[in-house]
């Protein structure tokens, strides 16, 4: 939409934002102004040695004193820390704080199409798409899980099926979409919202 106006498009765009899970706020600690945990050297929350907050709920300050995004590697790399403490038994005088090292980054922005950093390196297109699969797949866990990953990217990219699954609900009221049209090459039919599973 523009302003009043419907303008038909084969474009998807996102402006949800992120923020943490209300689930935080029960801890009666500091937060930043995306709602995640303003955590300990430790990861852990203030005067509770035993509570770690890691992940995209953790606030964790970075070597240069900025925070560190709530992606993946982070993710693993602070769930690999905590575990290491907890099977360590470590009381909070005796940890070392929590470091990240950035080995680089991955996104995948299209169909055989991906940028990477890796370093001073960077790279896009096809070899940074086969790099994206190929950590992607190291990455999840069991043979079982890599087997089906890899048998469904194949299925999707050799039959153009899409990736994307979108929960829409159209607000009442604000606008009408054509009853019946093309958006590209794609038809499009004026239907009530549906909220089916992703």
């Amino acid at each position: 939409m523009v302003g009043n106006e419907w303008v038909p498009s084969t474009n998807v765009i996102w402006a949800a934002g992120n923020k943490a899970s209300p689930l935080l706020n029960t801890l009666a600690v500091p937060q930043d102004s995306c709602g995640r945990v303003k955590v300990q050297p430790d990861l852990t929350i203030p005067n509770e040695p035993w509570i770690f907050v890691i992940g995209d709920a953790a606030h964790c300050l970075g070597r240069d004193g900025t925070p560190l995004p709530g992606i993946a590697p982070v993710a693993m790399r602070e769930g690999q820390y905590v575990a290491d403490l907890i099977n360590q038994d470590r009381g909070q005088d005796q940890r070392p704080s929590f470091t990240y090292t950035d080995r680089g980054m991955l996104a995948t922005i299209g169909r055989a199409q991906a940028v990477a950093q890796i370093g001073p390196i960077h790279a896009s297109g096809i070899l940074a798409w086969a790099l994206w699969c190929i950590v992607h797949i190291f990455f999840l866990i069991g043979l079982r899980n890599r087997v089906r990953v890899m048998s469904e990217w194949t299925w999707y990219y050799l039959t153009f099926k899409p990736g994307a699954r979108l929960l829409c609900e159209q607000p009442s009221g604000q606008y009408q979409m054509p009853t019946k049209g093309h958006v590209g090459d794609t038809a499009v039919e004026n239907r009530p919202p549906s909220r089916r599973a992703a």
